[in-house]
């Protein structure tokens, strides 16, 4: 088997076929049968994510996240799909390597959306959870946010601390989708130990089988999309970057970006299920120099977003 296929095993580390509804075989995905009928949506392949340490220990059964989850964004790899909808031609190799992505998963009958473990390279400011979120809508997959220096991880937990499930673990439980978009952030301010937790999360050779203590399961994570950002490739340990791809991001200015603020107002506008502004808001919005007097350089997206906030919900602070 290829260590970057997902694995499947019970408890005692046999492979296994999990049951489906009714005693239905669901299908497992290995080398030689990447594409999967899906149960209960025709077109949405599924993944057996989550299987629980044992039929005892319950906790994953009880909260109801062992099983087969779907793996999303299949009808959406063609050229009119995730790529166009992204559009993002400001950050030219991110671009790139998410049409490549969808090509790659084309060519190997895999229908659902995946990128390898990818790195996002640019200065706070620039975009990078706006991309990850964007890039999420476009696949039709959940977004989440993983903060690699919480301070919980890594940190001693005993009675009565409640250990909680990491977000990766939760996003996919409560959205039952097995390739997420997953945002890590403040990687340059974690320690080691939450670097060594990353580099096991997105290490294809083994993330198929991570362990989730707090939820006395183990999910196969080999599907998700690791969106890993940082300021400069040099502050993460070399074992770590050599399994990340570089995606190196344009650090555009705010007051030239109008493509990027219109992209801004259509995001606060679903954000918010707001109707869409009229164009002469959109010319004044698109328009507008930042008020602050340091140069736009220094605007992060996330301000603008707020800012684009404002002017499109006033009265809500």
């Amino acid at each position: 088997m290829s260590a970057d296929e997902p694995v499947h095993r019970d408890a005692g580390g046999n492979s296994r076929e999990p049951a489906g509804p009714a005693g239905a075989a669901l299908p497992v995905i290995v080398p030689d049968q990447p594409r999967l009928p899906a149960s209960p949506h025709p077109a949405v392949p599924l993944l057996q994510a989550v299987m629980p340490f044992s039929e005892r220990s319950g906790l994953a059964g009880a909260f109801g996240c062992d099983g087969a989850y779907e793996l999303r964004g299949g009808d959406r790899l063609g050229s009119t799909g995730i790529a166009f909808d992204l559009a993002m031609d400001w950050h030219p190799q991110l671009m790139r390597a998410v049409e490549k992505a969808c090509e790659d998963q084309r060519i190997l009958g895999r229908d659902w959306f995946v990128m390898p473990p990818t790195l996002l390279l640019g200065p706070d400011g620039v975009g990078r959870t706006h991309i990850a979120r964007r890039l999420a809508t476009a696949a039709g997959v959940p977004h989440v946010e993983f903060d690699l220096a919480d301070p919980r991880i890594g940190r001693h937990e005993a009675a009565p601390d409640v250990r909680m499930p990491l977000p990766p673990f939760v996003g996919m439980w409560i959205s039952r989708c097995a390739n997420p978009v997953v945002s890590v952030v403040n990687v340059d301010r974690a320690g080691p130990v939450g670097l060594a937790l990353l580099q096991r999360l997105v290490d294809p050779r083994v993330n198929g089988r991570v362990v989730a203590s707090a939820l006395a399961a183990q999910f196969d994570l080999s599907q998700v999309t690791w969106l890993v950002q940082s300021g400069a490739a040099d502050a993460l340990p070399a074992r770590l970057h050599d399994l990340l791809v570089e995606v190196g991001l344009e650090d555009t200015e705010i007051d030239d970006g109008a493509f990027l603020k219109i992209d801004l107002i259509a995001e606060v506008v679903a954000d918010f299920a707001l109707e869409p502004p009229s164009p002469a808001d959109v010319e004044e919005i698109v328009g507008k120099r930042h008020p602050r007097g340091y140069p736009a350089r220094h605007v992060g997206v996330a301000e603008l977003y707020a800012d684009i906030a404002r002017r499109l919900r006033p009265g809500v602070t």
